[in-house]
C-alpha cells in the first residue's frame, strides 16, 4: 500500500462505503442523520452502479479528454477511452479502465457533485492496479472548488505516479481544507512520461506506451480529522535543558469519539515511548513530554482511531541534543549545508535549523526550472529576505547557479542545470533574473557556484579557465570581487587554475581511507578554497543507524586528511507534512556533534591499535582527545588500553551521549571500540602522540630462522626533556636483545635503538604485537605505561590466503573437510617453494610448487576426509616452506 494507508484503515472505509449514502450508490446508509460533507465516508463508488446516460463510463464522471475549441486539454488524445471493465475488480465484478494508444488518459468527477465543508480536510483514496504498461503511470489528483466551481488555488495534491503490474494498491492525496471550499473534484489519470518530467532541453525526447491500461476500483473520498503533531520551533532540533514536547490536536467534524495513540521510535526503530488518550476535545491541544533514555534522533507515530478503525495520522521527526557550546562564527563556517533546490516557507525556516546544527555555511540556488520572467520580481523579492536571515545569523552563503528557468534554457538549448554556456552569452539573457540579486549583496555574497552540486557540467569543459575569467568579468559589473566555484569530483583530476573554489563530491563508492589521496590527486590547490561535500547512504535503503555511523567516520577522516571545509546535503526529510517545517533526519544530530567536536581541533597523530581499528588523536584548546572506532578488527583485539590521561575520561557518542570511563584496579583505562566512532576526552595529547610514535623500523619481518636487526624508534612531542624505561616485556617465547632500554631525549628529540629479534619456532605470520611497558617522566611522572607495538611478519617473496569448504552428504550431513591454499609468487624470480596442511589426528600433507612464475598464482588443495565433523571447533595448521632457504609462512584455519 502507498502513502502510509494501513490495512485496518482500508478495510474500515471499505466497509464504510458499503453503507454510504449518496446519489452514486444504491445502497442505503446506516450512519447518524448529518449532512453529506460531514460523514466520515462522504462519497464511494465500487463500480458496480449504472452506467451514465452520455457516455459508457460510472453515473457522475466524464472523460476529460482534449475536444478542440470545447476543452483544450494537449496530451489527452480522444482516441483514449475510458470505460467500466470486467476485466480486471479489487471488489465485486467492475473497475474503470483508462487505457492508452499513446498519449495520457483522464476519467474526471463533475464538479458539484460530492460537496465539501469549509476548512474540513478530506482523503481521497483509491485502489488501483496496472497492465501491460512500462513507462506511462497511474495516479490519483484532487482539488477543492469554491462556490463557483471554480478550483481553489494550492489545494491540489496527488498521490504521485504508480505502477502496479498486476497488483492491487491503493492510492492516496489528502486534501487540506479551506475556508472557501464548496465542492471537491477528483481525477483518476494515467499519464505518459512526457507530462511526468520536466524536459532538460527542446531535443530531450520522452519514451511513452502506445499500449495496456490502468484498472481503478473502490474509491473513496473520506472526511479526514484534522491532525496536527508538532514540535516548538521550524527546526524539530530540542537542545537539553529543554525536553522536547509534543503538541498534539484532533479537530474533527463527524462527532465521533476518537482515541489517539502515540509511539516513539529511536534510530534503530525500537519504540521507547509511548502513550494512549482521548481525542482533545473540541480541536484543543494537549501537550506530551516523551521519557526518552538519551539525546538523539526520533520519530514519533500518532494514530488517531474510531471504533470502525483508524481515521487518521500523522509522523513528526525530531533531535534532541546536550547542551553544547557552539564554536564561534568561523569555525562554523567548515560546516556547511546543501541547501540549493530549498524554497518558500522551508527555506524561512533555514536560520533555525543551521544554528541548532551548529552549520555556518548553507548553499541557496537563485532559479527554479519553473520560473517565469512575470514571476521574478516576486521571487527575487522571497530569496533576498531569505539571504537576509541567514546574513542576520553569521551565515556564509554560496549562491548556486542550478535549476535554470526553462525558458531560458530552451531559449539557448541549454541543459538548465548547466548555467555556463548561458552566462557567456554576448546578449547576457541571464541579468534580467540575477540583476536584483547580484547587487542587493555585492560584498556580502561574493561566493557563486557554476551548477549543482555534483554535476559533472565543468569537468568535460576544455576552456574552464576562459570561461570562469570571463565569467568573473561580468559579474564584476555589480560584484566587486566574486569567487567563482564550480561543483567538481574527488574521482576526477585536479582543478583547473583560474578558479576560485571547488566543491569537491565525495562519492560513497570512494571508502573514508582514501580521501587524503583523493585530495593529494587533486592536486596542491594553489590558493583553491576546497569544500568537501560527503554523500552519505540513503536512509531508506541501509538504515538510518548506517548513515549516521558513514558520515561520522568519514567526517572525522577528511577532517584528519586536512580538510576545513565539509558540507552534506540537508539533513532533513523532503515529504515533512509541515510545509513550515524543516524536519531533521538523523544526520542533522550527527552533524551538530561533529561540529562541536571537530571545529577549533587539529588531527595530530593516529594510535595503532590493531588492524581494522582507526584512532586519531586530536589536539585543541579544550585539550586532548580521539576519535576512534572499529571497522574491521575483532571485538577482542579493538580496545584502547593504557593511562590516558590524569582527569576523568569521556566517551561521547556522535548524537552527544556522555559517559564518564572507569579505570581498573592498576589505574589503567580498557575501552572497547565499536563500529559506531566514539570521541574519548580528557586525553593526555603528548602521551597519545609518544606511543604512537613508538615503532619498528623497518616493520616487516620475513619468517626465516635467523636474527633479524631493526630499530626501535622512541620519540618525544613533549616540549620539555623526557627520561625513562622501555622493556619489550612480550611476547615473551621470542629472543629479543635488548629487552629492556633506558632512553634520554630533548624536547622534540627522537632516538632509533637497535634490537635483535629471533621469532620463536613455527610463528604465525601476519601483523604481531609487541607489548612495550614504558616508565616515563616529562613535566611530571607517568605511571606505567603499556603500549603495543606493530610487527609485520611474512616472506617477502610468497603471499599465502587459506580457506576451507565443507563437502556434504547425501543425507545432508557434514562430510570431508577441503583446505585450499591460493599462492602468488611476489617476486620478480620464479618461486619453488612446498605448501603443506597439519590437523590433529590426520596424517601431515604437502604438494610441492615448482617454478611459479613472478606475479603468477597456483591453488593447492588438501581432503581431510570426515573433517568437518572430527574437526569441528578445532585448528588447522597450513602454510608454506622455502625449498632453499629457512623461510615458512603460517597460518591457522579455525574450523566452525
Amino acid at each position: 500500500m502507498r502513502s502510509g494507508t494501513t490495512p485496518s484503515l482500508w478495510c474500515a472505509l471499505t466497509l464504510a462505503a458499503a453503507v454510504a449514502p449518496g446519489v452514486f450508490s444504491s445502497r442505503a446508509s446506516a450512519q447518524p442523520a448529518r449532512p453529506d460533507a460531514s460523514r466520515r465516508v462522504v462519497q464511494a463508488w465500487d463500480f458496480e452502479d449504472m452506467v451514465s446516460r452520455v457516455e459508457p463510463v460510472p453515473l457522475g464522471w466524464f472523460r476529460a479528454q482534449d475536444i478542440p475549441g470545447t476543452r483544450d486539454r494537449p496530451g489527452f488524445p480522444g482516441w483514449n477511452v475510458p470505460i467500466l471493465s470486467t476485466e480486471q475488480a479489487s471488489s465485486g465484478q467492475r473497475s474503470v479502465k483508462l487505457p492508452t494508444r499513446g498519449g495520457n488518459t483522464s476519467l474526471m468527477l463533475s464538479g458539484g457533485a460530492v460537496p465539501a465543508l469549509p476548512s474540513c480536510d478530506y482523503v481521497v483514496r483509491a485502489r488501483v492496479r496496472s497492465e501491460g504498461l512500462t513507462h506511462a503511470r497511474a495516479s490519483l489528483e484532487a482539488w477543492l472548488l469554491d462556490a463557483e466551481l471554480k478550483p481553489i488555488p494550492g489545494s491540489e495534491v496527488s498521490s504521485g505516479p504508480s505502477l502496479s503490474p498486476g497488483v492491487w494498491e491503493t492510492l492516496e492525496a489528502p486534501l487540506r481544507g479551506d475556508e472557501r471550499a464548496a465542492w471537491i473534484q477528483i481525477e483518476l489519470r494515467l499519464s505518459q512520461p512526457a507530462s511526468l518530467r520536466q524536459p532538460r532541453h527542446d531535443q530531450e525526447v520522452f519514451q511513452q506506451d502506445y499500449s495496456g491500461a490502468a484498472y481503478f476500483d473502490d474509491v473513496v473520498i473520506a472526511q479526514a480529522p484534522r491532525v496536527e503533531l508538532a514540535i516548538d520551533g521550524k527546526s524539530n532540533i530540542v537542545s537539553w535543558p529543554e525536553e522536547p514536547a509534543l503538541r498534539v490536536m484532533v479537530r474533527d467534524l463527524t462527532g465521533e469519539a476518537l482515541t489517539v495513540a502515540l509511539r516513539v521510535e529511536d534510530l534503530e526503530g525500537v519504540d521507547v515511548a509511548a502513550m494512549t488518550m482521548p481525542a482533545p476535545p473540541a480541536g484543543r491541544e494537549n501537550l506530551w513530554k516523551p521519557d526518552l533514555p538519551a539525546f538523539g534522533w526520533y520519530r514519533v507515530h500518532m494514530a488517531v482511531s474510531s471504533s470502525q478503525g483508524e481515521v487518521g495520522r500523522r509522523t513528526a521527526s525530531f533531535v534532541w541534543t546536550p547542551q553544547s557550546e557552539a564554536p564561534d562564527t568561523q569555525q562554523r563556517h567548515g560546516f556547511g549545508v546543501i541547501a540549493e533546490r530549498l524554497a518558500g516557507a522551508r527555506r524561512a525556516a533555514l536560520p533555525e535549523f543551521l544554528r541548532r546544527t551548529f552549520s555556518g555555511s548553507v548553499t541557496l540556488g537563485v532559479w527554479r526550472p519553473t520560473l517565469a520572467r512575470e514571476e521574478v520580481e516576486r521571487w527575487n523579492e522571497r530569496l533576498i529576505a531569505d539571504a537576509e536571515g541567514l546574513l542576520a545569523e553569521a551565515i556564509d552563503i554560496t549562491f548556486v547557479l542550478t535549476e535554470m528557468p526553462a525558458e531560458l534554457a530552451r531559449e539557448k538549448r541549454v541543459d538548465v542545470d548547466d548555467p555556463i554556456p548561458v552566462l557567456l552569452a554576448p546578449d547576457d539573457p541571464w541579468t534580467g533574473y540575477l540583476a536584483r540579486v547580484l547587487t542587493s549583496f555585492g560584498e556580502r555574497v561574493r561566493r557563486w557556484q557554476l551548477g549543482p552540486t555534483g554535476s559533472n557540467a565543468a569537468l568535460f569543459r576544455t576552456g574552464l579557465q576562459q570561461d570562469t575569467d570571463a565569467i568573473r568579468a561580468k559579474l564584476r559589473r555589480m560584484v566587486p570581487r566574486p569567487v567563482i566555484t564550480v561543483p567538481w569530483s574527488l574521482e576526477r583530476a585536479s582543478v583547473p587554475p583560474g578558479v576560485d573554489g571547488a566543491s569537491m563530491y565525495w562519492p560513497l563508492g570512494m571508502g573514508a581511507d582514501e580521501i587524503r589521496a583523493a585530495l593529494d590527486a587533486a592536486g596542491p590547490g594553489n590558493g583553491l578554497e576546497r569544500t568537501v561535500v560527503i554523500e552519505t547512504p540513503d536512509e531508506t535503503l541501509y538504515g538510518r543507524r548506517a548513515a549516521a555511523l558513514e558520515l561520522a567516520r568519514r567526517a572525522i577522516s577528511a577532517w584528519a586528511a586536512g580538510v576545513r571545509r565539509l558540507a552534506i546535503r540537508g539533513p532533513w526529510s523532503d515529504d515533512a507534512p509541515d510545509a513550515s517545517t524543516l524536519e531533521p533526519t538523523a544526520l542533522a544530530g550527527v552533524w551538530r556533534t561533529l561540529s562541536a567536536a571537530l571545529a577549533d581541533t587539529k588531527v595530530v597523530g593516529t594510535v595503532n591499535i590493531a588492524d581494522g581499528c582507526r584512532v586519531y588523536i586530536l589536539d585543541g584548546p579544550r585539550g586532548g582527545m580521539l576519535a576512534g572506532w572499529n571497522d574491521s578488527a575483532t571485538p577482542k583485539a579493538a580496545v584502547i588500553e593504557g593511562w590516558l590521561g590524569p582527569g576523568t575520561l569521556r566517551a561521547m557518542d556522535p548524537f552527544g551521549n556522555v559517559a564518564e570511563l572507569s579505570r581498573d584496579d592498576d589505574g589503567l583505562y580498557r575501552i572497547p571500540l565499536g563500529d559506531m566512532p566514539v570521541f574519548i576526552s580528557g586525553v593526555d595529547t603528548h602521551l597519545a602522540l609518544f606511543r604512537a610514535g613508538l615503532r619498528f623500523e623497518p616493520g616487516f619481518l620475513a619468517a626465516r630462522a635467523q636474527r633479524h636487526e631493526v630499530g626501535l624508534v622512541i620519540s618525544n612531542p613533549w616540549p620539555v626533556g623526557v627520561t625513562g624505561r622501555l622493556r619489550l616485556a612480550k611476547p615473551e617465547e621470542w629472543g629479543i636483545s635488548p629487552r629492556v632500554i633506558p632512553f634520554q631525549l630533548g624536547p622534540g628529540a627522537s632516538v632509533r635503538v637497535p634490537i635483535e629479534l629471533v621469532l620463536a619456532l613455527g610463528e604465525e605470520a601476519g601483523r604481531r604485537h609487541v607489548e612495550a611497558e614504558v616508565e616515563l617522566t616529562a613535566e611530571r611522572r607517568y605511571p606505567v605505561q603499556r603500549f603495543p607495538m606493530s610487527l609485520e611478519i611474512g616472506l617477502p617473496t610468497a603471499e599465502l590466503l587459506a580457506s576451507y569448504r565443507v563437502e556434504t552428504l547425501a543425507d545432508g550431513a557434514p562430510g570431508d573437510l577441503i583446505v585450499s591454499l591460493l599462492i602468488t609468487n611476489l617476486s620478480d624470480q620464479p618461486l619453488t617453494v612446498e605448501a603443506f596442511a597439519h590437523a590433529p589426528g590426520y596424517r601431515g600433507f604437502s604438494a610441492p610448487i615448482s617454478a611459479l612464475e613472478p606475479g603468477a598464482s597456483t591453488t593447492r588443495r588438501f581432503r581431510l576426509e570426515g573433517g568437518a565433523k572430527a574437526l569441528a571447533g578445532r585448528s588447522v595448521r597450513v602454510g608454506l616452506k622455502e625449498q632453499d632457504g629457512t623461510g615458512r609462512l603460517n597460518r591457522t584455519l579455525v574450523i566452525e
